[in-house]
């Protein structure tokens, strides 16, 4: 084979090909393993939950929504109050634990997760204290409430 400056030129590009590889392999595995990962929460979630319904543990994990109503009228510092009141309402009237991760980043697997098991826990907390018992928890708990400001 001729050492022409086209081959030359190629063998430079399938090795600058195979340096890019080797550098971002782990990247790409990562994604690999975040993609597959993703596909397993929601079975795991659903299993874990119905477990838990059986052994008669009921818990949210978080994944619900706000009613519209609060969103539109309060400011976003104001949140975490009606999420501590309303999950302190939820566990005293029906023995319901709402847990919470607060975090701004959350992975395909832990949302998934969350939702299959949220979707178990739903349906047999309806099932149990009647379809309407978390909402009439949220209708309870108060939309207007002041903020205590930090005196620094």
């Amino acid at each position: 084979m001729e050492n022409t400056p086209a081959t030359t030129l190629r063998k430079r590009r399938v090795r600058f090909l195979w340096f890019l590889l080797a550098i971002t392999s782990p990247i790409w595995g990562l994604v690999l393993l975040e993609t597959v990962l993703a596909g397993v929460g929601y079975p795991l979630g659903n299993i874990r939950a119905r477990w838990d319904v059986y052994h008669g543990h009921y818990e949210l994990k978080g994944s619900f929504g706000l009613p519209e109503e609060w969103a539109r009228k309060n400011r976003v510092g104001r949140q975490w109050h009606w999420m501590r009141n309303y999950s302190a309402l939820v566990q005293e009237r029906h023995g319901i634990r709402i847990r919470y991760f607060p975090s701004c980043m959350v992975s395909m697997f832990g949302l998934n997760y969350d939702r299959g098991y949220d979707g178990v826990q739903r349906a047999a907390i309806e099932k149990k204290f009647g379809a309407e018992a978390l909402l009439d928890c949220a209708r309870e708990v108060p939309l207007d409430f002041p903020i205590v400001q930090s005196k620094e």
